[in-house]
């Protein structure tokens, strides 16, 4: 049986998100095959996207009992995916690394089967941010739990893959979520069967109202929906980039040039500075955001905003329920 190979760019991150989508093609051997992931010579960043994304794949594929072996695993830029732990889901040797403490850094890629998982990864998010501001610390623990709570009610019973990093000289964090269940389309087809690409699936997911469910044991109907448009917006607000990609179409929020724009809260997410994406197939959904959290930034009148009018972007709704940023779970 031939060795599949996935051979990686230089860089997988948001800034390169679209060419990383339309230039790797993820292989899924089947069972009892062999793949082989490939680095780059020379130099490979890998953001928390890429590392989510790659650990999502392959353990994945280890599951179906598909054996993955590594080449160029000394790459310059490697060994801090490996710090991040993305060989222990590919089941191989990495470059050694030194275990100093990461607390308030990064947060290793990170399975997530279960509510009690996703809460402490929350949790544990919050000393990336570097900021005092409670409602700001909320907002962006309301917008990972919604991330994970998505994968474990919509992806078939996937696991959900995150990975976390702060960023010193930008002041920014940057969190991944990836999952190798049913995708964005056919969670969405059921009930909305005009749609008839991802690109499509992808927009209506970031319409507030959409993309939840009823309550169920990871959430309440006052939040139903709210995720991704919430998630989507907080990035935008704060000067950043948003990435969702499912099947092989997805969105890519860009940084709004205009000063103005980013305050400006828009239901639909195709009025926003964004590129469609059409690319290589991935079975699941990847979710990707950097948040701006320098203290220039104020949360207050966007989360005060989007409380008054969330109900109003609820279809059917007969209550005036406005939505609730303070995190489930454990404090």
């Amino acid at each position: 049986m031939a060795v599949v190979e996935l051979r990686l760019p230089n860089s997988v991150s948001l800034h390169t998100a679209e060419s990383f989508v339309n230039r790797t093609a993820f292989p899924w051997p089947l069972p009892g095959g062999e793949a082989r992931l490939v680095f780059p010579e020379g130099y490979c960043h890998l953001s928390p996207m890429g590392i989510a994304t790659l650990a999502a794949w392959a353990d994945t594929l280890r599951e179906r009992h598909v054996t993955i072996s590594c080449s160029n695993a000394n790459t310059q830029g490697v060994r801090y995916a490996s710090r991040l732990h993305l060989f222990d889901y590919l089941g191989c040797e990495g470059p050694p690394v030194t275990e100093h403490d990461e607390t308030g850094r990064f947060l290793p890629v990170t399975k997530i089967q279960a509510q009690p998982q996703l809460d402490d990864f929350a949790i544990n998010l919050v000393p990336l941010l570097h900021v005092e501001s409670a409602e700001m610390v909320n907002a962006v623990r309301y917008c990972f739990q919604e991330l994970g709570r998505n994968v474990l009610e919509h992806s078939g019973g996937a696991a959900a893959y995150a990975c976390a990093q702060y960023y010193p000289g930008s002041n920014k964090v940057s969190i991944a979520v990836a999952d190798c269940g049913e995708g964005l389309y056919e969670s969405l087809r059921w009930n909305h069967a005009e749609l008839d690409t991802d690109e499509s699936a992808a927009l209506l997911a970031l319409r507030p109202g959409v993309s939840g469910s009823a309550a169920t044991q990871f959430g309440g109907r006052e939040n139903a929906g709210a995720g991704l448009f919430f998630t989507k917006t907080i990035a935008k607000v704060s000067g950043e980039r948003f990435f969702i990609y499912s099947g092989r179409g997805g969105y890519l929020l860009f940084q709004h040039r205009d000063a103005t724009q980013p305050a400006l809260i828009l239901e639909d997410a195709a009025q926003d500075r964004h590129k469609l994406l059409a690319g290589s197939q991935w079975p699941g959904t990847i979710v990707s955001l950097e948040i701006g959290v320098s203290p220039e930034y104020s949360f207050s009148e966007v989360l005060r905003t989007i409380r008054n009018r969330y109900h109003d972007f609820t279809p059917g709704s007969r209550t005036r329920k406005r939505i609730r940023f303070e995190t489930r779970g454990r404090r």
